[in-house]
């Protein structure tokens, strides 16, 4: 059996043979039931059946695995996906760790399935079918012939994008997760009240990237959500439909931070006016299946691109409907796939009243020293700026 893949599920498969995949972290108290959590995978099988089939770059589409060796639920003493491969093997991968108190799950998703807000939609239905409830299912994967919310629009062009690269060379030795953490309340008190948390987030990392590296003006691409263009956003769509925003900063040597904050909110409104992306996703997916695969993989590289330094804001996971019925989930952050130094990519999530720094790092020692003092960089700037604005 063939399941046919989008031209945005294409887009994240450029880059193989890395792995484009993304990663759930969940701590759990104090146990789960490992029979509970095989039954709940074993139904999100027969509901996602692309879960359980390789991914064919050659023909875009999920077909059957060759091989039947591969086991999708995994008890481990240490995070190690290495072994997992989406061309070969399924495109979803669970590793457990059990600990006295607790246990850790590290959750693989490939991206080229669905995007970050579609992995949140899939733990969902994970926990649901680990309840034994029963599940109303219903997958939306071309979302691009929804209809989109009435609204203005601009022809305002953006400013000329200067990406900038961490310096360094590629050497990846180790692969690791790092991540950083900071209450949500901090910042619900920190930033201006007709801005965002996402404004001063994107701040804070282009100052950071500012003192780590003396750039006095770089562009940030930000992953951005196209489902909230929707009318009506379905109840599942476990799929990708992601855009991408440009934000150019200027003047970080000499301008006042609430003059930056004020910049990158207003371009931010003017991306979303502009609306590009969705316009070139909505022209490009008719014209995909009259095109060959060769011409329409090279229009996707043409129309969207992934700059060496990047950031995305997955926002907040919804906890309503992420629980279980035997033990508490006690943190979830979600995690892109690891980028090899100097590429660099800030993952932000956040889960109740915490919010997560992390990133995904392919580096040696050094390499990864700095990756973490980003994080810790950044961190620290939000956190003086929340106690300035409280003093």
């Amino acid at each position: 059996m063939k399941y046919a893949a989008n031209l945005l599920d294409l887009l994240e498969a450029v880059c193989l043979p890395q792995q484009p995949v993304l990663f759930l972290n969940l701590s759990v108290q104090p146990h789960l039931s490992m029979v509970k959590l095989q039954t709940a995978l074993t139904r999100c099988l027969q509901l996602l059946p692309e879960l359980n089939c390789r991914y064919d770059k050659k023909h875009n589409c999920w077909t059957a695995c060759t091989e039947n060796s591969f086991t999708m639920l995994q008890e481990v003493k240490q995070f190690d996906f290495t072994g997992w491969d989406i061309e070969r093997d399924p495109q979803l991968c669970v590793q457990v760790i059990h600990e006295e108190q607790q246990e850790l799950l590290c959750i693989g998703i490939s991206h080229v399935l669905c995007d970050g807000d579609g992995a949140i939609q899939l733990l969902r239905l994970l926990c649901t079918c680990y309840r034994g409830e029963t599940v109303s299912f219903h997958n939306i994967r071309s979302l691009y012939a929804l209809p989109v919310k009435k609204q203005k629009y601009t022809l305002a062009r953006r400013k000329k994008p200067i990406f900038y690269a961490l310096p360094g060379d590629s050497h990846p030795v180790h692969t690791t997760q790092l991540q950083q953490t900071i209450p949500l309340e901090l910042l619900n008190r920190a930033f201006p009240a007709n801005m965002t948390i996402n404004d001063l987030l994107l701040c804070a990392y282009a100052q950071t990237l500012h003192h780590m590296t003396a750039a006095n003006k770089l562009t940030i691409p930000c992953p951005v959500n196209l489902r909230s263009f929707l009318q009506h956003k379905p109840v599942w769509s476990i799929a990708n439909f992601v855009g991408e925003y440009l934000i150019t900063i200027e003047g970080l040597d000499h301008r006042p931070f609430h003059a930056l904050l004020t910049d990158i909110h207003e371009q931010i409104l003017t991306e979303r006016a502009r609306n590009q992306d969705l316009h070139t996703i909505r022209f490009l997916h008719p014209c995909a299946k009259q095109l060959p695969l060769s011409i329409t993989s090279a229009l996707a590289k043409a129309c969207f691109h992934t700059p060496d330094i990047s950031y995305t804001n997955l926002g907040k996971i919804d906890s309503s409907g992420i629980y279980f019925n035997d033990c508490t989930l006690t943190h979830v952050h979600l995690i892109g796939r690891p980028r090899i130094y100097p590429s660099f990519q800030v993952s932000v999530s956040s889960w109740e009243d915490t919010c997560t720094l992390s990133c995904h790092i392919a580096g040696d020692t050094i390499q990864i020293a700095a990756a973490q003092r980003i994080l810790a960089h950044m961190t620290a700037f939000l956190q003086q700026y929340a106690e300035s604005k409280t003093a």
